[in-house]
């Protein structure tokens, strides 16, 4: 992963530096998250404890086969699946705000890359990247704020795992911000809560799922496969 500060825009002067690894905690857990980049504030060292902003891109994902068996007392069947991220992404800037930190407020935008991808996204708790939030600082006793902005290039109800996509984007995005410290086991909790397929985001590449899609089997040296995907 590319884990660099930068002092761009409204941070700073474009100019990057290093941000060590050893300052994001609970940075073990971001193995399935294809990019995380801590964005510096104008003036902040790259050694200080917590970025100002981080900017957390993750990937839509195919089931290459889908098996569903008995229905679950809960309601959920049982299933089983193969499933891999592809290279389409969202986008989430999580910043850290001081009035909303101080108010426990989460600002929270939504818009589709290109504008006219979709209908207009939700941006209460209908939104999976709200819901994930609020549920990880119920967990956590915390109330922090922040806030966020979602660009969403994944298709809505396309199997593509959008919504899943974005939540974990934001459980990640909180952990590291609020220096939560939590682990990989910790945030699937949370994940799974928010949505079935919300926990393969938080595993590196390929896994097999099982259960209602929560209990997640990681597969290593599987191969490089060329997809179409058309919506």
């Amino acid at each position: 992963f590319n884990f660099t500060g930068r002092t761009t825009g409204p941070w700073g002067n474009g100019s990057s530096s290093a941000f060590p690894l050893s300052n994001l905690a609970g940075v073990g857990i971001v193995l399935g998250i294809s990019g995380v980049r801590p964005l510096l504030q104008s003036g902040q060292n790259a050694n200080s404890q917590l970025p100002h902003a981080l900017e957390i891109c993750t990937p839509a994902k195919l089931n290459l086969f889908l098996e569903v068996h008995r229905k679950r007392e809960d309601g959920f069947h049982e299933l089983e699946t193969l499933m891999c991220p592809i290279r389409v992404f969202v986008t989430l800037l999580f910043q850290f705000d001081p009035q909303a930190h101080r108010q426990g407020s989460l600002q929270f935008d939504a818009r589709w890359a290109p504008a006219d991808s979709g209908a207009p996204l939700p941006l209460d708790s209908r939104n999976t990247v709200v819901r994930a939030v609020e549920r990880l600082r119920q967990r956590a006793g915390v109330e922090h704020g922040a806030k966020l902005t979602l660009l969403k290039r994944i298709p809505a109800l396309a199997g593509l795992g959008g919504g899943s996509s974005d939540a974990a984007a934001a459980l990640v995005a909180a952990n590291l911000a609020w220096g939560l410290g939590w682990n990989r086991r910790q945030l699937a909790e949370v994940a799974a809560e928010v949505g079935s397929d919300v926990p393969f985001f938080l595993v590196e590449g390929w896994a097999m799922c099982r259960g209602r899609g929560d209990i997640i089997e990681p597969l290593s040296h599987m191969p490089t496969l060329h997809a179409v995907v058309v919506h």
